[in-house]
């Protein structure tokens, strides 16, 4: 976990159980802004809908 208030939102992405890659989508901010960010983000890349089957 870390905190997106120093860090900023990135997704991690794996592939058998292993750290693939990390996809920074935007830097530090409060977390409630973070939340529609990430929000946001899923739905654009279609991960919405996945997530919610």
């Amino acid at each position: 976990m870390h905190d997106v208030t120093e860090e900023g939102l990135h997704v991690d992405i794996y592939r058998d159980d292993e750290k693939y890659a990390t996809e920074f989508i935007v830097g530090p901010m409060p977390a409630n802004t973070a939340l529609d960010h990430a929000e946001d983000h899923l739905a654009r890349n279609g991960l919405v809908e996945t997530l919610n089957r």
